[in-house]
């Protein structure tokens, strides 16, 4: 992904969830201001966030990969293939979101209204049935060769 330099304010990468009236209700999102990824079960105020503590470069290509283990209470956030942050204590799993059923799924827009949409563009998004390995995700992550 890149974000723009004119990026500001409130924006989701990604929120993979619900929406009620104006605002998320329940959902799985990241963000870069800072670079952040987690998951709710109703609004931002049941956020299990798993943060970083740096916003993400404007202008570049990066990596951004979240994962979250339905099995484990450990989420990770990885920057172009290497850690930058870690939860574990993150007791949602992502069924539980809407009871298994979501129906605001949405890539360069948040689950809130409101906010910003994505300055910038995406190039590769997966969603997996498992937790990758630390390995898998530095797998990822493009070259510079790819990137251009």
């Amino acid at each position: 992904m890149i974000v723009r330099p004119e990026q500001s304010g409130n924006y989701f990468i990604w929120g993979l969830g619900n929406t009620t009236d104006w605002y998320g209700d329940g959902y799985l999102f990241a963000t870069g201001d800072p670079a952040r990824a987690g998951i709710a079960t109703g609004n931002w105020s049941t956020e299990q966030e798993t943060r970083g503590s740096a916003n993400l470069d404007r202008g570049v290509w990066k990596t951004l990969t979240y994962t979250l283990d339905a099995g484990s209470t450990t989420a990770r956030l990885y920057l172009d293939g290497v850690k930058i942050a870690e939860n574990a204590d993150t007791t949602t799993a992502p069924g539980a979101i809407g009871n298994g059923t979501t129906t605001a799924n949405y890539l360069g827009r948040s689950n809130y209204t409101p906010d910003k949409r994505l300055a910038g563009s995406l190039r590769d998004f997966r969603v997996y049935d498992r937790a990758l390995t630390a390995d898998q995700v530095a797998a990822l992550v493009a070259t510079d060769q790819e990137r251009v």
